[in-house]
């Protein structure tokens, strides 16, 4: 496409190209750059920390690293995976079948779900989580969110076409998967300070 390789939607520059010597003396500024990034902010999750700790968690935490590095590098659909890894992992009992059925039977994840839609209340990203519930026709519940999280997952991993595959790219940057992606950390973060707190448990 015209030489072009990749675009880079975190960063935009702007330039003016002068084409008489009078018009580069009256320019004051010949190039502006729009940069978008998070604030570095304290995480929830002192990674570094745990794994020293509770080193049964290096493989989960090793996907919430990556989930929220690709998160905070506006990767949303490629973070929603990584976070949808650990609720498999922990949840699924081992399958790709029937994943709705086992993580809707399962009272903790269903309760870190509902601490995760509670932190979204009243914002942006709850509308947007509701308006996927709608896309999909599931329940504005928990056990609709964990059904929705399993049909995002399909449609990440099975996707055919062109069109398709263009959708999802430019889901990468979306609203709709921020606002999952975002969803997917809380509740992923829920899900490790629960399994933190078995590991303290006395045996």
């Amino acid at each position: 496409m015209c030489g072009l390789h990749s675009l880079n939607w975190i960063c935009v520059e702007v330039s003016l190209v002068p084409e008489t010597q009078q018009e580069q003396d009256e320019l004051q500024v010949t190039s502006r750059q729009l940069a978008f990034e998070y604030n570095d902010t304290p995480r929830p999750l002192k990674t570094h920390l745990l794994r020293e700790c509770f080193r049964p968690l290096t493989v989960p935490l090793s996907f919430y690293r990556e989930g929220e590095a690709l998160f905070r590098d506006f990767r949303y659909v490629s973070s929603f995976r990584s976070f949808y890894y650990i609720l498999e992992g922990f949840y699924a009992a081992g399958t790709h079948r029937n994943q709705e059925r086992e993580f809707k039977s399962d009272s903790e994840l269903v309760g870190a779900v509902d601490i995760a839609l509670r932190q979204l209340a009243g914002g942006d990203h709850e509308a947007t989580i509701g308006d996927l519930l709608d896309k999909y026709r599931k329940a504005h519940t928990s056990e609709g969110v964990l059904e929705l999280m399993v049909l995002l997952r399909h449609d990440i991993q099975h996707y055919f076409g062109p069109a398709r595959a263009q959708e999802l790219a430019a889901g990468e940057a979306g609203e709709s998967f921020r606002s999952a992606a975002l969803l997917a950390m809380l509740v992923c973060i829920q899900v490790i300070w629960k399994k933190v707190d078995a590991l303290q448990r006395p045996a």
